[in-house]
């Protein structure tokens, strides 16, 4: 186990450091829904062991030892003699084993026990962070529809979102908005939605849990993150016109 997140650490950071290093050149070659499915399949290698058998590559070398010659029979027989009771005498007793009533852990138990720990506590703090807000953000009812979800106004939130993984919600701040930004937001919300993108955050929640030691998986999260908003704002604003392009990018600031 330990391994496996060892070299599963390494190769995660690896490709997701480089992706953070020259996101903007990346974007820009491949567009924000690319840039995304690309972030993705790198969160998967946090999870899957990819490792190289040095090993394998390198020819091995054949190395022959020299035989020391046999000694004769009568060395053999010379050497290998009993002790006398002078030798056994000073030949010191052998220390007993300590018994202890318990096994003391290994050090990969210890290490094990460790990152469990820190598990546990990031996915319970995730979790109950998460059903806090929604609890909070859903005390009113639903104000209307988009296509099949749930519209509901918030005091809680500054700004539109998708809550939810089994009956999904769009959330809108309670503020005056037009109906224009009002159309556009709620456009934006479904691209989420149809992204599966409150599925694939709690999946990069669940690999920043796994690998709460490794710092680069706290990039990668927020990076992700930033990926998601620019595959949803490509999508909502295909087929614009420039003025509408640029009236939609805003509205986002706003």
């Amino acid at each position: 186990m330990i391994k496996w997140l060892l070299i599963t650490s390494l190769t995660g950071s690896m490709v997701n450091l480089f992706l953070i290093l020259f996101k903007a050149k990346l974007v820009k070659q491949l567009g924000g829904v690319r840039y995304y499915y690309v972030c993705l399949f790198a969160l998967v290698l946090f999870v899957l062991p990819i490792q190289v058998h040095v090993s394998k590559l390198i020819p091995q070398r054949i190395v022959i030892e020299e035989r020391a010659p046999i000694k004769s029979s009568a060395v053999i027989a010379e050497t290998f003699s009993a002790p006398n009771a002078t030798t056994s005498a000073l030949v010191p007793a052998a220390p007993q084993a300590v018994q202890y009533p318990f096994s003391l852990p290994t050090t990969e138990q210890c290490l094990m026990g460790i990152w469990a720990i820190g598990f546990i506590f990031m996915m319970s703090r995730y979790l109950f962070g998460y059903f806090r807000f929604k609890y909070k953000v859903m005390q009113n009812s639903p104000m209307g529809k988009a296509e099949n979800l749930d519209v509901v106004v918030s005091d809680y939130v500054f700004s539109p979102m998708l809550i939810g993984f089994i009956h999904p919600k769009i959330i809108i701040p309670n503020t005056k908005i037009n109906e224009d930004d009002y159309k556009l937001a709620l456009i934006h919300e479904l691209n989420h939605y149809k992204q599966k993108d409150a599925w694939f955050k709690l999946f990069a929640d669940l690999i920043n849990s796994l690998h709460w030691f490794n710092p680069i998986t706290y990039f990668a999260v927020g990076n992700i993150s930033e990926a998601c908003e620019y595959s949803c704002d490509e999508k909502t604003t295909k087929g614009m016109e420039a003025n509408e392009k640029k009236y939609y990018s805003e509205m986002i600031l706003n």
